[in-house]
């Protein structure tokens, strides 16, 4: 009878077991859902620079109308500091124009901590569309989780054949961008 109960607490025991490390390994992975509007303020600002210069071929005068849908999934975090932690980054998503245009990536992201935040930078390598057909780019990214703000750009092709689309508004300001290089500088000495 001893064994039998025995036998039953390390089954138990086992499937408990099981069950929290399955359930784990789901929550390991984070996901974020972000979406945003083209800043026109800022393709405004930027009309004569070149990295917009293919614009109107690759996204067909619409960037100003557009949307960016993303879904970004964080895994394998690093803590590399008490300010730094680096995630392997996936992304999916489209860029809305006259139709979706898909794309996805995957590269890592940072979150910093400072000043009682977080903000997730960094830029992830990407395979695209657009209306000239299959193509490669980065998506930059900024975003802070506790008040939603977020920047993205979205930068299709390479030199002498770029376009760039600015989603969402910049938010982190100079003293925030300086504290971010000091945090990476202070955790790779």
């Amino acid at each position: 009878m001893k064994t039998k109960w025995l036998t039953l607490g390390c089954v138990l025991l086992l499937v408990l077991t099981g069950t929290t490390f399955i359930m784990g390994a789901d929550q390991d992975n984070q996901k974020i859902k972000l979406d945003a509007d083209a800043n026109v303020e800022a393709l405004n600002a930027l009309t004569n620079n070149p990295i917009l210069k293919e614009n109107d071929k690759k996204f067909n005068k619409l960037e100003k109308k557009s949307n960016i849908k993303i879904q970004l999934t964080l895994e394998d975090q690093q803590s590399i500091s008490n300010n730094l932690v680096d995630y392997k980054a996936n992304v999916k998503g489209n860029i809305k124009l006259d139709k979706a245009y898909p794309f996805e990536g995957d590269g890592n992201l940072q979150l910093y901590n400072f000043d009682g935040r977080e903000v997730y930078y960094g830029a992830i390598d990407l395979k695209m569309k657009n209306i000239k057909g299959n193509d490669e780019g980065v998506l930059s990214l900024r975003y802070e989780p506790k008040t939603d703000k977020l920047d993205i750009s979205i930068t299709s092709g390479a030199m002498g054949d770029t376009a760039m689309i600015p989603f969402g508004k910049p938010f982190l300001t100079l003293d925030d961008l300086n504290q971010i290089d000091q945090i990476k500088e202070d955790a790779f000495k």
